[in-house]
């Protein structure tokens, strides 16, 4: 698999492009995703950017039983 860098893109851009293939994710949703850990990005500045097949890979599949686990307390510890 080769890496496009065009795939690297910020998290606005993610959600347009979702949403224009059909899948269905606000951007409070998908940047609540990356602040937990789920979809890796990297920062520039004041902006995120997130490699987009990875943002699609996870709203198809979703999260393991194990990240969902993990997310739940840690959100009760906080």
């Amino acid at each position: 698999m080769k890496n496009n860098t065009g795939d690297f893109i910020s998290l606005t851009a993610a959600v347009r492009r979702a949403r224009s293939e059909g899948l269905d994710i606000s951007y409070s949703s998908l940047r609540r995703f990356v602040a937990a850990g789920y979809i890796p990005h990297v920062p520039c500045g004041s902006r995120l950017f997130v490699y987009y097949p990875n943002v699609t890979a996870f709203i198809k599949n979703g999260v393991t039983a194990e990240q969902s686990r993990d997310y739940q307390l840690a959100r009760t510890r906080n």
